[in-house]
């Protein structure tokens, strides 16, 4: 019995169907500390009925009907909807599969990470290291009561790699968190040398007053000041009146040097897919163009309080973010260092958030910051906070943009300049 004669003529549902295999390796201060493997499965169940919908979720086999009931009985007192759910679509299939993920044994995640922390260890006897490599193979399949139908498969590979060394009363830790989904993306080497170098200039603290400076962010910590600006993006924002860019679809917001796309197609990407939630096919078009804003980020439901198209970033509880693709820059890392006579490198945020993302400003401590003088790094900051208004860096601040972008989780970014920032010493 398909899905859809399942249902009354007058309601409307679609069934997500989510099975996940997972292998995780985790050594920690240099040793193997956990193996664990496990599957999993999740079925939700969306159902429109009386213009009300109902969800439920179930982590174990049920009998179709009986979920069908559960969801009649939660749309009685669910949110009220007018979208439809969409039918047959043609659908592209990004490369988001590798074989090689799926055939890997245990001990082909156990051999890198011993290499990583031999290699690491004999750079510096009291290096202390941290890997934890993540295996998924996802199957993902939508099917509704409009007639479509989709599947597909993802593999995944989510690592972590951390260092820590104590020199007297110094501590110093930095971090990488690559995500691929195919093995031989993942650069072994160029992780360690990062960290490694990241490690060597903290060795030695500096001092700095108090102040504006022109800051370098290198793409983990850029991504973590974007917050505000997919909030603002978000459909849900914009029906709600809450983002600042309600209504101004086509105006010119930032600098005519920020470009910002959502790529739900782009091969290899880490949230890539043929289609979203709500079986809207996946597709890449512009948020900002030449700092003007062309689209926001929508599902069904906002598309159709916007009377807007949805392009297929729908998610399981609003819209999302596919691959957030920033284009970038002329300059290299080394020659956006060498520009700085006075400022600060930030490799590493804690608590960095916005305390009105609507309003765009960000500010959290610096947990690995670096003080620039006459190009080169002098040596680690302590004890030191950022604060900006993002919109009005992206606006008039953006001194440069940084020609090598990096992966960070589904976020593809450059390194970015941002002058003046505000910096602030305790003490």
């Amino acid at each position: 019995m398909d899905f859809k004669s399942m249902l009354d003529p007058a309601e409307q549902g679609d069934l997500l169907s989510k099975e996940s295999q997972h292998t995780t390796v985790q050594f920690s201060n240099n040793r193997l500390k956990k193996i664990n493997s496990g599957e999993s499965s999740r079925e939700i169940l969306r159902l429109i009925k009386n213009g009300r919908v109902g969800l439920v979720e179930n982590t174990k086999p049920e009998n179709k009907n009986r979920l069908i009931e559960m969801a009649r009985e939660a749309s009685e007192l669910g949110s009220r909807v007018e979208f439809s759910l969409p039918g047959p679509v043609r659908l592209e299939n990004p490369e988001i599969c590798d074989e090689q993920i799926d055939k890997l044994k245990l001990e082909e995640l156990i051999q890198p990470a011993q290499e990583f922390i031999q290699k690491t260890t004999s750079y510096h006897p009291d290096l202390q290291a941290e890997v934890s490599i993540r295996k998924e193979n996802n199957y993902i399949k939508l099917e509704n009561s409009s007639g479509f139908s989709g599947a597909y498969k993802q593999t995944q590979v989510k690592i972590l790699f951390g260092l820590r060394l104590i020199e007297g009363k110094n501590l110093l830790v930095a971090y990488s968190f690559p995500q691929k989904t195919h093995w031989e993306n993942i650069n072994w080497e160029e992780e360690r040398e990062t960290l490694l170098q990241k490690i060597d200039w903290g060795r030695k603290n500096v001092s700095l007053t108090s102040g504006n400076y022109p800051v370098l962010f290198i793409p983990e910590t850029f991504a973590e000041i974007l917050h505000p600006v997919e909030a603002c993006l978000n459909g849900q924002a914009i029906v709600r009146g809450l983002s600042p860019w309600e209504n101004r679809l086509g105006e010119k917001i930032f600098s005519d040097n920020l470009n910002l796309s959502n790529d739900g197609l782009l091969q290899r990407g880490p949230e890539s897919k043929p289609f979203d939630r709500e079986g809207v096919a996946c597709s890449s078009f512009p948020l900002f163009e030449n700092g003007k804003l062309k689209n926001y980020l929508l599902d069904l439901d906002t598309a159709h309080k916007l009377n807007l198209t949805p392009m297929g970033t729908g998610g399981e509880n609003g819209p999302v973010v596919n691959n957030l693709v920033m284009d970038p820059g002329e300059k290299s890392f080394s020659e956006m260092l060498s520009s700085i006579d006075e400022g600060i490198l930030i490799a590493g945020t804690m608590g960095a958030w916005a305390g009105n993302p609507y309003g765009g400003q960000v500010s959290g401590n610096i947990s690995l910051g670096y003080k620039i003088r006459n190009g080169k790094i002098e040596g680690r900051l302590k004890d030191a906070m950022f604060s900006l208004n993002i919109f009005r860096a992206f606006k008039d601040n953006i001194s440069a943009i940084g020609s090598e972008p990096k992966w960070v989780d589904n976020l593809h970014l450059p390194p970015v300049l941002i002058d003046p920032v505000n910096i602030s010493i305790k003490g």
